[in-house]
């Protein structure tokens, strides 16, 4: 069990994670990314950890670089780092004259 920890903790520590999200004006998310949205992420890259492991803490609420704790085995966790990038190009907000 350890090893496996292990292995997936290099994996983890290669991959390059880029979540899209809805923005509006401004670049302000709509909503927030959530454990949920990680897990999907994850999944799609072919990293198999399960939800609980993840800790996120709070929901990410801004673009840019974030980074996520998981928690692989008692002896093995990684630190994750993730970028939430805009599906849509941001639209600066309206300057009042």
């Amino acid at each position: 069990e350890l090893n496996g920890a292990q292995e997936l903790a290099a994996r983890l520590q290669k991959a390059a994670l880029a979540i899209a999200v809805k923005t509006g004006e401004g670049g302000k998310l709509f909503g927030a990314v959530t454990v949920n949205d990680l897990h999907d992420e994850l999944l799609a890259a072919g990293l198999e950890v399960e939800k609980r492991r993840i800790h996120l803490g709070q929901p990410v609420k801004s673009l840019g670089k974030h980074e996520v704790k998981i928690k692989l085995h008692p002896e093995v966790s990684v630190d994750l780092s993730f970028e939430v990038v805009s599906e849509n190009p941001i639209i600066p907000a309206a300057v009042e004259a």
